[in-house]
């Protein structure tokens, strides 16, 4: 029994299927193309499956934003109602900003900083992505059977006017995108769990160090 996986099958057009059966010893399969045309379209996203898909970008990405201000928190201190409002209204973007920063302010380690840089990298592209992708103006659709899915984003530029982007509206992107959200998340509870002595450690140590601000001609202010 040869399984396809869903990513996979999305991929396919008919004549890698029909390369594939014949491959595999399995051309009885091809004696009717009707019923290869029928199998092929069953393999081919609806337009349901757009939404479903588009729906669970917005969604998981919304619970990556969640866990970063829940790891700014922790990072804070143990007051959880500073915490929320130290984040409340913040962007995705600004988030990442702040957590890299709290982050390096507490870890001195040098592989776990190396870590946090990559780490706010990658959130970096996905809120590309996530404005990329939830910010468009999608066109979903069929048009003879076949799932039409386009999409259009405008952004007004200060120096070049609008700017309009009709990029990949890909199902199997979309699908890739949503499991690098899943990944990146992943990687930031594994960091945080990680990090979570030395963040202990050096927040009960900070308590008790006085910050000091100093006035326009340079002396301390206690």
């Amino acid at each position: 029994m040869i399984e396809i996986s869903q990513v996979t099958m999305h991929r396919l057009t008919q004549n890698d299927l029909i390369s594939c059966l014949s491959e595999f010893k399995m051309d009885h399969f091809l004696g009717d193309r009707s019923i290869l045309k029928g199998f092929f379209m069953s393999m081919t996203p609806t337009v349901d499956d757009y939404f479903r898909l588009i729906g669970r970008v917005a969604v998981n990405v919304s619970l990556l934003e969640v866990s970063l201000k829940q790891s700014i928190g922790t990072m804070n201190c143990t007051d959880e109602g500073a915490n929320v409002r130290v984040t409340a209204g913040m962007s995705f973007l600004d988030l990442a900003t702040l957590f890299r920063s709290l982050f390096l302010y507490r870890v001195a380690d040098p592989s776990l900083r190396k870590r946090c840089q990559k780490l706010i990298v990658r959130c970096e592209s996905i809120n590309i992505g996530r404005n990329t992708y939830i910010h468009s103006e999608w066109f979903l659709g069929t048009f003879q059977g076949d799932t039409i899915a386009r999409r259009i984003k405008i952004a007004k530029k200060h120096k070049s006017g609008l700017k309009m982007d009709t990029g990949d509206s890909d199902f199997a992107k979309l699908e890739s995108f949503l499991t690098e959200i899943a990944e990146v998340s992943n990687d930031l509870a594994l960091l945080v769990k990680d990090s979570l002595p030395t963040i202990i450690k050096h927040r009960s140590q900070s308590v008790m160090t006085t910050f000091v601000t100093f006035n326009q001609d340079g002396t301390s202010i206690s």
